[in-house]
């Protein structure tokens, strides 16, 4: 499961070839909220593991499964939605607009 969101960045990424700086600027905001997710998730994996088998007791494998890929995106995003401010600003210093850099250049 945590693979299966690392792997969804290489098409977010490939997506942003030849794009717009925003486009960039989404693409690496997914990349650095699925690692970030992961990292957290393999911190906390036992107690994460704990919540998933109380939440799907008595259910297949595959609900169970689909209950945890629920959870921790869930999760991931109730945790990251209050640092968005924060990652916008880093990512705007980190790939400024092409008009931002002409204008810094030129004075």
């Amino acid at each position: 499961m945590l693979g299966a969101e690392l792997g969804t960045c290489s098409d977010t990424l490939l997506a942003t070839i030849k794009a717009s700086r925003q486009a960039l600027k989404t693409g690496l905001f997914h990349l650095i909220f699925n690692l970030l997710s992961i990292i957290l998730g393999l911190v906390s994996f036992y107690p994460f593991v704990s919540v998933v088998s109380w939440t799907s007791t008595g259910a297949s494998a595959e609900r169970t499964l689909a209950n945890a890929h629920l959870l921790f995106n869930v999760l991931g995003v109730l945790i990251f939605v209050w640092f968005v401010p924060f990652f916008e600003k880093w990512l705007n210093r980190l790939l400024p607009n092409r008009a931002e850099l002409k204008a810094e250049t030129a004075a």
